[in-house]
């Protein structure tokens, strides 16, 4: 699927989603893995929109030399930015059967710039790391159950 990527897998979801039903919630393991992917697609297009800063990274994207911007199109400064293709070519696929989900980029550029190819390109990393993207799953995980647990509720 992709140059660069990442591959999220939720162990025990079938459980949960057996546990949940018995309970009478509303919980779907397909729409809560869908929910992660769109979650991913959109850490990318923020790192895109804020050059590099997006939840769980404390740095910036280096910013463009002026020679860079001088060859631009449009004479744009935004990082990553001239065309917009790059930040198009990221997706997401949800293997609901193996309860995981993997985004990520198959433009071929992808690994030169969330890389960097030194010393010309310097790294401007475009997916979250493995942990982050754990952390931000959990979390989703636990609003999700804790909203279909207050349908039963109210």
């Amino acid at each position: 699927m992709a140059n660069i990527g990442l591959h999220i897998h939720i162990e025990g979801l079938n459980e949960i989603e057996r546990k949940m039903k018995r309970l009478g919630a509303d919980f779907s393991k397909r729409k809560y893995l869908d929910k992660i992917g769109i979650m991913l697609l959109g850490w990318s297009g923020e790192l895109f929109d804020k050059e590099g800063k997006a939840r769980g990274r404390l740095l910036r994207w280096r910013k463009l030399k002026p020679s860079t911007i001088k060859r631009r199109r449009k004479g744009s400064s935004r990082i990553l930015q001239d065309t917009g293709r790059l930040r198009q070519s990221f997706v997401y696929k949800v293997h609901h059967s193996n309860e995981w989900v993997e985004m990520g980029s198959a433009d071929k550029r992808s690994p030169w710039h969330h890389f960097g190819i030194k010393p010309h390109l310097p790294a401007r990393p475009l997916v979250p790391t493995a942990m982050n993207g754990r952390e931000m799953a959990q979390e989703i995980l636990e609003a999700y159950v804790k909203r279909a647990l207050s349908k039963l509720e109210g």
